[in-house]
């Protein structure tokens, strides 16, 4: 997380990588990866990716779901975003970020 705030992504990512040969099943090391790809990369596909791993390690990582879904928005796929939105919210009902990814989803068709 150092590298990741102090706007060293690379750094962040390359961290994460060596948290997950130690342990391939912690969460928040590819969720992590997800978000450094997501928001300091635009890489959205790579985020896509870590954030899938991260939920195929916890169904019900609705925080997971919700940059997956975000980051399945930026890349243009408006139903994969639109069901990880909807997932986030039958795990977290009134989810707040969720139903305004579904609001903006709504307003660009």
């Amino acid at each position: 997380m150092f590298y990741q705030e102090n706007n060293e992504p690379d750094r962040a990512l390359s961290v994460y990588n060596e948290i997950l040969q130690i342990d391939s099943s912690f969460k928040l090391a590819f969720y992590n990866k997800g978000y450094v790809y997501l928001v300091y990369k635009q890489e959205y596909l790579n985020a896509v990716e870590a954030f899938t791993q991260a939920i195929n390690l916890d169904q019900d990582y609705a925080e997971a779901l919700y940059n997956r879904g975000y980051a399945y928005e930026l890349l243009g796929d408006r139903n994969k975003a639109r069901s990880d939105y909807q997932k986030v919210l039958r795990l977290k009902l009134n989810d707040d970020k969720a139903i305004t990814g579904l609001n903006r989803l709504d307003a660009a068709q």
